[in-house]
This record gives structure tokens, sequence and C-alpha cells, in this order.
């Protein structure tokens, strides 16, 4: 495998070296140095990391391989039912400059359309039908002017109340684990993420850890794991699980709904270049907030 990405100018390199490409193209929280770190030192993932250069030397591409087979956290590596932590990997995002173009001999059915116009070697088309959930934007073309009223009226009408909508900036690592910890157990039945693994990487990623948090009565009441991250041209908001209390008394005011809405303004709102991923459509409602855009397969050598 080293030969075959040696000879479509792919360098082994270190961490550091990645850690510099993703610093100045970016990524998602998948393909992030801080994680796959976290990852390769409590698991044996036989990673390696190769990069791209100009003719100048400067960095244009980094990817972590483990195993000499998988891009790191593709969804299709065997390490993959081991990892229990929850990281988004319904796409991933190469950190690469947007001029970059490359052949990528790994195979991957999770290349992310941010990543369309890098890679030769690709296809967004013949991919199974692969997509991946992007969230309408406010106004024309996306969430209407009425819709929008809509949750501002529902969103008042709960904090009226009792609800109050928090930031998850006012809390520390353990805070947010505990209250993640929680509500996904209310939400689904259990929770089925490592907790000591979650909480340590929560201290690792604080900075990453972005949105609101509803509380009624001043209990925690819903919860969505968000990170962002940046790309050369986006912030990328990545949703990856959702926890709420589904009691009858909370039920009827569709938190999660006033959540999703809440978090989805606040996003759009605040940065212009926003990019908010609800991963692929596993959820019929997903598709009421989103648009859907297909994800890229690598295409064999």
């Amino acid at each position: 495998m080293k030969t075959l990405l040696s000879l479509f100018g792919w360098k082994e390199a270190s961490i550091d070296d990645y850690r510099q490409c993703y610093s100045m193209y970016g990524g998602g929280l998948a393909t992030h140095p801080v994680v796959l770190d976290f990852i390769h030192k409590h698991f044996k993932c036989d990673e390696k990391y190769y990069v791209q250069k100009d003719s100048n030397g400067l960095l244009t591409a980094a990817i972590c391989i483990w195993g000499e087979r998988f891009l790191a956290n593709d969804p299709c590596t065997p390490l993959s039912k081991y990892i229990r932590i929850a990281i988004p990997n319904d796409e991933l995002i190469i950190p690469a400059s947007p001029e970059a173009k490359f052949v990528l001999p790994i195979k991957s059915k999770f290349i992310s359309p941010l990543n369309r116009k890098n890679l030769i070697n690709s296809t967004y088309i013949f991919n199974a039908n692969r997509r991946v959930c992007i969230a309408k934007e406010l106004g024309n073309g996306g969430i209407s002017t009425k819709s929008q009223k809509k949750y501002k009226d529902r969103l008042k009408r709960f904090l009226k109340i009792g609800g109050k909508v928090v930031d998850c900036e006012s809390f520390n690592p353990r805070e947010i684990a505990n209250i993640y910890f929680s509500l996904t157990e209310k939400r689904w039945g259990s929770c089925c993420v490592d907790e000591a693994l979650t909480q340590e990487l929560f201290e690792l990623i604080q900075p990453l850890i972005w949105g609101n948090i509803l509380f009624y009565k001043d209990e925690a009441c819903a919860f969505h794991f968000i990170t962002k991250t940046c790309t050369f041209e986006h912030t990328i908001f990545e949703f990856i699980q959702a926890g709420m209390d589904t009691s009858d008394e909370l039920q009827k005011h569709s938190i999660g709904s006033l959540l999703i809405w809440s978090n989805i303004e606040r996003a759009y709102s605040q940065y212009e270049n926003a990019r908010y991923s609800f991963g692929c459509p596993s959820r019929e409602y997903k598709l009421r907030w989103c648009n859907l855009q297909p994800i890229g397969r690598i295409l064999s050598l």
C-alpha cells in the first residue's frame, strides 16, 4: 500500500504534519487530529499518516490510514465495532486545499461532498444512493419565514411554562457528559457508548462541543451532541446524537423539534458559511429539516 500511495504522490508523514495540514484546511470531527490521537492511544489501529505537497513544498492534503486498508474512522473498518464513542463518520472530510487534485488508492464509500473537486478517482453517482443530510438554510428555498415564526412562537410558549435554553459552554465537560448519558438513556433506553472513554474524549474536545441545551424546571430535558469544526470554506456543525426526556409532560411540547430549531437558527444566524450536518438520512425527521447531498465513493484502481 505504501508503494501504491507513493506512486500517486503521497508521502508518509508524522502526526505533526497531519496536524499542520488540518490546521490549514480543516475537516470534520472524524478526521480531527485530536480525535485520531485519542483513538490511537486507546486502540491498536496500525495508523499511518500520509500527505501531499505542491511543487513549492506546501502541504495540500493529508490522510490517516488504519491497517493499510481503510481511512481512519471509515465505517467499514473492523475497528468500528470496538470503538464505542460517538464519532460522526457518515461522511469523511479529508483535510485538503480546495485546489488540490489527487488520486487516493484506498477504498471508501463515505467521502464528503466537500472533497468532490479534490478526488480524481471518485464517483458521487454510483454509490448505492448514499447521502448526507444538510440542514436547510433560513429563508427562501430553506426554512420558510412562516415555519421560523411557528418555531419561535412554540419556543416562547415553552419558556413561559418553565423552560430554558442554555448554551452548553455554561457547563464543564463532566457535566455535559452526564447530561448526554442521562438523556441518551431516557431517549433510547440505554447509553451505547463507553462512558469512561466518552468522558475522557469530552475533556479533550470541549472547545469543539457546541449548541444549546433545553431545561425544564431546572432539569436538562433535551441535548444534542454537536461539534463545531472548520474547513477552508465552511464552519462545520455535526449533529451526532440526540438525547431527551420522553415523559408525557414534555412530549406535548415537541422539545426535540424545539432544540433542532434553536440550534439551526443559531448556527445560520451566527455563521454565514455554516454547514449543518445531520449525518445519513436514517430517520424521517431529518428529511423535514434537511436537503440531501451525495456521498462519494473511491473508484478502485
